[in-house]
């Protein structure tokens, strides 16, 4: 399902109305956090683990068909609060051997990856930089993912919100991998992700 900024509104809201009296006894009912985890394409992703975390409580749901989650309530404790979703499964999802030759010819210069999350889904040994090790990893996704061994999660999460640097080169700075929240307000629900397959430089994954 593609993200809007309209269905975002009415399907978080009515979650939101469902959800509200079903919070942990950690969380006090005047406020929520709330967000959509979607791909680059707007494909919402199903399926992801994601914590909120602050210095004295944790707690996780997963997201649901539509990519969203929503934590019902503000945590009685002070901030700073940290939102952190995670995936790690079906590495072969999405992979196939025309991302390596898309791969290669981004390293070969002949045609370049044009955003810097097909760059990151590149990185798929995760070194901080697009090599033929990164194909070598690739190839072995492809005949077998689990005799692979790969410093990486086959799905990685950055907050929309973030701007980077040199989109051309993604890495000038570390990756934020969670969202992090300063203040509490009586409801936020634009707690977004873009998510990014590992390995799919081409938009194919399989998101829900």
């Amino acid at each position: 399902m593609r993200a809007t900024p309209f269905n975002r509104q009415i399907l978080i809201v009515s979650l939101i109305l469902c959800w509200l009296g079903q919070a942990s006894s950690l969380f006090a009912q005047d406020g929520s956090f709330a967000g959509i985890i979607a791909t680059e394409e707007d494909e919402t992703v199903a399926g992801v683990l994601v914590v909120l975390t602050n210095p004295e409580a944790q707690i996780s749901i997963t997201t649901n068909a539509d990519g969203q989650y929503v934590f019902p309530g503000s945590p009685v404790t002070a901030v700073p609060l940290t939102i952190t979703p995670t995936r790690d499964d079906n590495w072969q999802n999405g992979v196939s051997t025309f991302d390596r030759i898309l791969i290669t010819k981004h390293i070969l210069g002949i045609q370049l990856l044009d955003s810097p999350y097909k760059l990151i889904a590149a990185d798929v040994n995760n070194n901080g930089q697009i090599s033929v090790l990164d194909l070598i990893a690739l190839q072995q996704i492809i005949l077998d993912p689990s005799s692979a061994s790969i410093n990486n999660t086959s799905w990685r999460f950055i907050p929309a919100s973030y701007d980077f640097l040199d989109p051309t080169d993604p890495w000038q700075e570390p990756i934020p991998v969670h969202q992090v929240i300063l203040s509490l307000e009586p409801s936020i629900i634009d707690v977004d992700f873009v998510a990014i397959k590992i390995g799919d430089v081409n938009g194919s994954a399989v998101a829900n």
